[in-house]
């Protein structure tokens, strides 16, 4: 804010000189006041300003100063009567409604607050962090939603993601540009904290990590089906070209793995219960699919805002669960030409399935259910093995037999993870 512009163009308009003596008196003093604002003796930086107001009432510039300085003393009813001198002075200069916005804002008074922002942004609209500002306030007082087609608030969704991706692309560059051994500090520091931190720290910590990492995995998701969109047909063959005995297969394989998973769960000693998904989501959720639960909070604390009946739930984990359904096929190709293809032993098979349900462990989940999934696995593995064989005796092509094998229980995994997400999805929906 150019106050000395301001209080020139008032003081110097058709003044005579003894105004013009008075004028230059009251510029001295809030110069001496600017001089004990920034030394932060903002006492003597009133007094100044009061001497200043006292030769030029008038003037909105030493109003608005005034204010700030009471502001930063936290007199702030002060400070707000002094804003409205400024406002009455010249209602079109949008900084006074700034601050004074700001002011109520900290008062706990975000309704008075929300109108000072919104004609800061009438006089000038352009005011982003204004614009933030107010639409921050209407997530608290549960409005946003109501006006959310409104430019500013449109303007603040963009600063929000803005400020998202550069935060993320900076932590994506500091790990894959820093030295392991730094990296091995990190999260042996981060383990520390989180083990013997305070609880409201390390709460936080956990709150900030898992909206970075959900944010992570939905981008990669888009990055997937975007560098992929070529090949949706893909997807649509495994859902609806599989046949029924896939969705049998996989609702059975599914069964199996839950109910095997929880008993070992519960019967398992702590140690087996750890995974590093605990330690910083508070959750044992694959990270693959915490974008689920960073939506389901933000469901529950839309729906606690809105109060208004309505289960938003479903607005915040159906997008979630399509793009899941749109990218699990991609993934699970992957996972089956690493995993089952080129092993036909049953040895080779066995070491595979324990091998795919061990490295589920980067992924944060317990060691428990790591273990767990080699049972899975290994079903994959026998039906890549029965549909492998099946064609090699059939065509004698050994790389057709293997592509068979991937695709048959390509859809298969496919499936089984779509129906794993689905129950987990209506079972946060429906189970309240």
């Amino acid at each position: 804010m150019n106050h000395e512009q301001d209080f020139f163009e008032q003081c110097s308009h058709n003044r005579t000189d003894q105004e013009l003596s008075n004028a230059k008196k009251a510029f001295l003093l809030v110069q001496e006041g600017a001089v004990f604002a920034v030394a932060r003796d903002y006492t003597q930086a009133i007094a100044s300003y009061d001497k200043a107001l006292e030769i030029q009432p008038n003037n909105f510039s030493i109003w608005d100063v005034r204010g700030d300085a009471l502001r930063k003393l936290s007199r702030y009813e002060e400070a707000i009567a002094s804003y409205d001198q400024a406002i009455a002075i010249k209602p079109d200069y949008p900084y006074s409604w700034w601050s004074r916005g700001d002011v109520l804002e900290r008062l706990g008074r975000y309704e008075e607050a929300i109108v000072s922002y919104e004609q800061a942004l009438k006089v000038q609209p352009d005011l982003h962090r204004v614009a933030f500002k107010k639409s921050l306030l209407l997530i608290k007082t549960g409005k946003f939603f109501n006006s959310i087609d409104q430019p500013e608030n449109l303007w603040s969704i963009k600063i929000i993601l803005n400020k998202i991706g550069f935060y993320l692309n900076l932590l994506l560059r500091l790990i894959f540009t820093t030295p392991i051994k730094y990296l091995l500090l990190f999260f042996i520091t981060l383990t520390v904290v989180l083990t013997y931190g305070e609880k409201s720290l390390v709460e936080a910590i956990k709150q900030g990590l898992s909206i970075i990492f959900s944010t992570a995995v939905f981008l990669l998701i888009a990055r997937e089906l975007w560098t992929r969109r070529s090949k949706i047909n893909f997807v649509y063959k495994i859902y609806f070209c599989s046949g029924i005995l896939s969705y049998f297969r996989a609702f059975l394989i599914a069964c199996i793995t839950i109910f095997i998973g929880s008993i070992i769960y519960i019967y398992a000693p702590d140690f087996l219960k750890w995974g590093w998904g605990n330690l910083i989501f508070g959750n044992s959720a694959n990270l693959a699919l915490q974008p689920i639960d960073t939506a389901y909070q933000a469901s529950q604390k839309v729906n606690e805002i809105q109060g208004n009946g309505f289960d938003y739930g479903w607005l915040f984990l159906l997008p979630v669960w399509l793009l899941l359904i749109l990218v699990l096929p991609f993934w699970a190709e992957v996972e089956e030409k690493m995993f089952r293809k080129g092993a036909h032993s049953w040895k080779k098979m066995a070491i595979n399935s324990l091998n795919f349900g061990l490295i589920h462990l980067t992924m944060g989940i317990p060691i428990c259910w790591a273990l767990t999934l080699s049972i899975p696995g290994f079903l994959f593995a026998c039906r890549y093995k029965y549909v492998y064989h099946r064609h090699l005796k059939k065509f004698d092509d050994d790389q057709k037999a293997q592509e068979a094998g991937v695709k048959a229980s390509t859809a298969d995994h496919a499936i089984y993870n779509a129906i794993l997400i689905t129950i987990s999805i209506a079972v946060m929906l429906l189970v309240k």
